[in-house]
């Protein structure tokens, strides 16, 4: 089974530093790089916060690496 977990970290205004796991989602389909950023964009879009992303940490599974460069194409 292959899951894609999104957690979000952040500073607040007293520079506390803030997580929380937004999604934890299941991939019914392959576990591909299309997929993964489909399902990526997915669920930050309807979050509103794509464009508030700074950086993305992955692990080290070679489709990361076409993860980030599907994404870079399509945003």
């Amino acid at each position: 089974m292959a899951f894609l977990g999104i957690t979000v970290h952040w500073i607040s205004k007293n520079w506390k530093l803030k997580e929380i796991l937004i999604d934890f989602y299941k991939l019914f389909k392959l576990y591909s790089e299309e997929n993964l950023a489909k399902a990526f964009m997915n669920y930050t879009n309807n979050l509103n916060i794509l464009n508030k992303i700074l950086a993305i940490i992955t692990d080290s599974a070679s489709n990361n690496n076409t993860l980030m460069n599907t994404l870079e194409t399509i945003y």
